[in-house]
């Protein structure tokens, strides 16, 4: 009754020696915190007009060295021990005028090494982080190359749809001539499909070394996630795309592309009619995404196709 008098609501019994309780305080405080995020959004309080940056990687990339050299102060406690940043933290800055918001985050770790609670709403807070973002910076140690969790890390930025940048950290460190970084690009675009349409650069945040350039990039892929590409040149181009490589015949049906559009996103989306669109194969998806990569300026942007019957084109 002592506790309850006290006017903080429903106390939780826990037991920091043996954990007991602490799982279920945590769910309670991420759940304030985000009540408390939906607040001040209502209040005004996020700027949709700032480039906001979710700097993301494995632990002991360097997030959060690269958030001190951008911010030219130490805000984030960095330290040789992975797993020192142990939540997401929003910094400001301005770059030529512009309003930039930067989030550093915890290193996303595979599940099988979250050893503890804390860890595990670390991840939780990362993924926010990526939802909360306009363009991601997956920042990989050039030392010690991509690995699985990155390309994971990769996948869940492409999942929420947002911008993206490769940047190889500690380049100051690596042993190299004047053609690594185009060899060392090539090959991870040859072998990886996901990072082919992806800007790819060499930085340090340690020394400052090309990382204003992760700035300029970032506003780059912001502008063009909201590009509109002319509609009747697009409707030639994919007149001509489709003329010249018809999709093939497709569970015994023969599937053909009439017309295609830009749609309204925070996203490229474009969505094609066709006859018996539901049999649209996977690889003429692919396609037409590399087409469109291939004849506009959206290196960095997550291209979304979508396949509709011809029939709706005048209610969407």
């Amino acid at each position: 009754n002592l506790y309850f008098s006290l006017g903080l609501g429903d106390p939780l019994p826990i037991s920091a020696l043996h954990g007991k309780g602490v799982a279920d305080l945590l769910d309670v405080i991420v759940d304030r915190l985000r009540k408390l995020d939906k607040v001040k959004r209502g209040q005004g309080v996020a700027d949709d007009s700032a480039l906001k940056i979710a700097i993301l990687g494995r632990p002991n990339a360097g997030k959060s060295s690269l958030v001190n050299k951008l911010l030219r102060q130490n805000r984030m406690i960095v330290d040789a021990a992975p797993g020192t940043t142990r939540d997401a933290i929003d910094s400001e800055l301005t770059y030529n005028d512009h309003r930039v918001v930067l989030i550093d985050t915890a290193g996303l770790r595979k599940k099988s090494q979250v050893k503890d609670n804390v860890e595990y709403y670390s991840n939780l807070r990362a993924l926010g982080s990526i939802q909360r973002s306009d363009v991601c910076i997956l920042l990989v140690d050039a030392v010690a190359g991509l690995g699985e969790q990155d390309l994971k890390i990769l996948d869940k930025i492409l999942e929420f749809n947002k911008g993206s940048i490769l940047a190889w950290n500690k380049w100051d460190i690596v042993e190299k001539d004047s053609k690594t970084f185009d060899r060392l690009s090539a090959d991870v675009k040859k072998q990886y499909a996901e990072l082919r349409n992806r800007p790819i650069l060499s930085i340090s945040a340690l020394t400052g070394l090309r990382i204003n350039m992760v700035l300029e990039q970032a506003f780059r892929i912001k502008e063009k996630m909201h590009y509109k590409v002319p509609s009747k040149e697009f409707s030639d181009k994919v007149y001509n795309w489709t003329r010249l490589n018809p999709h093939p015949i497709s569970g015994g049906k023969d599937v053909r592309i009439l017309a295609g559009k830009q749609r309204p996103a925070e996203y490229p989306l474009f969505i094609f009619y066709a006859s018996n669109f539901k049999n649209v194969v996977p690889s003429y998806k692919r396609y037409l995404i590399n087409k469109i990569y291939e004849n506009y300026d959206f290196e960095g942007c997550p291209v979304r196709v979508s396949f509709r019957p011809p029939g709706r084109r005048t209610h969407q």
